[in-house]
């Protein structure tokens, strides 16, 4: 069983800097808690950052041959699934991963 890894979430803020640190957790292996490189819910970009992170996600767990489905997604994160263009974006990148995997 993996343990969780340890990884702080960026020092700078913003999506880039979130995104290069959970890419960076995900390469150190184990599991990676999507929330700790999240901004605070009430911030504008928690929702974009947050779709582009399970993005990530789902493009790190198909290459390692351990797919999450969507409705795992939607059940963690229903807030991403109720705005339809950033559930459009997500679903596209399941279909994108299925396809290339």
């Amino acid at each position: 069983m993996n343990d969780p890894v340890t990884v702080n979430a960026p020092r700078a803020p913003g999506l880039e800097g979130r995104l290069e640190a959970f890419e960076a957790a995900l390469a150190a292996g184990g599991s990676v808690d999507l929330f700790r490189f999240l901004p605070p819910a009430g911030d504008p970009e928690y929702l974009p950052t947050l779709c582009e992170l399970v993005r990530t996600d789902l493009e790190a767990r198909w290459a390692l041959g351990r797919p999450k489905g969507l409705a795992e997604y939607q059940q963690q994160y229903p807030e991403l699934f109720a705005d339809p263009e950033l559930a459009a974006a997500v679903a596209f990148e399941d279909r994108r991963q299925r396809e290339l995997h």
